[in-house]
């Protein structure tokens, strides 16, 4: 039976001054323009590799924008309410593992592959041709780098990945996934996005307000069909967590939707399973739990066959003749 470590002292601090924000504010700007101005240093230093990165970048910014184009219209895209559908699943992260191990990928291929299959049997549910569909997910990925370890900020860009929903075969879903996928992190999109994530990074406090209201409005008017979805895994301790001496068993993640994106689906890794959680626009996609059920299915059958894999014996080989 696990037990819980003794608890850390800790003493909750009073909420800051309006001043102190400001100042906070302030002085978290002045950080992000020196680290700026620390790369464009490192460039003069060392300009052929910044010049490769710049055409990389530059590569990836092209590609995000292509990205950004209108996909045909389909049932999990348009006009949200303020009423919620959610649904959750588990997996076991050993099985993954094993996939992954017998096919190759990452454990992000798999979890990816997985859910594709569960948008696969929503559209089917629905009555919709999962083979002229174009299910378009915002995939967030992480851009922190070694120098960055351990530094408390958020460090993330996003890939616009479509899901192959026309394959009903798992295995063969997977492989599509890992291929297309090593494809895309190749392609410089990642760090297209991280640019554009430092650039809003330097807007002065009081612009970005205005600004994200603008933004809210206008997806409020005119939804965004770049993407239909959203996939996010983010993994998560793989040992107990305690609080007040009990353990935490379960840990289900929630990602919210957005005007123009009616289900979206979070993976959060805990102490070895892997929990699945799907929000749905509670009037037009209330049906979110075909996805959470599919999802695990798909990893079940995927490891049965990575496991039948690895068991399977070699080919007998018969004796060898020479031949003069």
């Amino acid at each position: 039976m696990r037990r819980s470590l003794p608890p850390l002292p800790w003493q909750p601090s009073s909420e800051p001054g309006g001043t102190a924000k400001v100042l906070n504010a302030w002085t978290g700007l002045a950080r992000d323009a020196w680290a700026t101005a620390g790369g464009i240093t490192r460039g003069v230093v060392h300009p052929a590799t910044a010049a490769l990165a710049t055409i990389g970048t530059a590569r990836g910014l092209a590609r995000f924008a292509r990205q950004l184009g209108a996909t045909p219209p389909i049932s999990i895209q348009g006009a949200i309410g303020p009423h919620r559908a959610w649904a959750h699943s588990e997996a076991s992260l050993d099985d993954v593992r094993a996939v992954r191990a017998a096919f190759g990928g990452t454990i992000n291929d798999v979890v990816l592959a997985a859910v594709a299959g569960g948008y696969r049997d929503l559209l089917l549910t629905r009555g919709e041709d999962p083979n002229h569909a174009v299910v378009r997910s915002a995939v967030p990925v992480s851009t922190r780098h070694h120098d960055a370890l351990g530094v408390p900020d958020n460090r993330v860009s996003t890939l616009f990945y479509d899901l192959p929903v026309r394959i009903p075969d798992p295995l063969e879903r997977l492989r599509l996934v890992t291929t297309e996928m090593t494809d895309l992190k190749a392609s410089h999109e990642a760090e297209a996005g991280e640019a554009i994530v430092t650039v809003a990074d330097l807007l002065p406090p009081m612009v970005i307000g205005p600004v994200s209201r603008l933004v809210m409005r206008t997806l409020h008017r005119l939804p965004q069909r770049a993407a239909n979805t959203i996939v996010t895994n983010v993994p998560g301790p793989q040992f107990p967590l305690f609080c007040l001496g009990r353990m935490m068993l379960e840990y289900r993640p929630f990602v919210p939707i957005i005007h123009g994106i009616r289900v979206s689906t979070a993976i959060l890794s805990y102490d070895g399973r892997l929990f699945f959680g799907v929000t749905g626009d509670g009037a037009t996609a209330p049906d979110v739990d075909v996805i959470a059920r599919t999802t695990t299915k798909a990893i079940a059958r995927l490891a049965e066959r990575a496991h039948t894999a690895v068991d399977k014996p070699a080919p007998a080989v018969g004796p060898t003749r020479m031949v003069r």
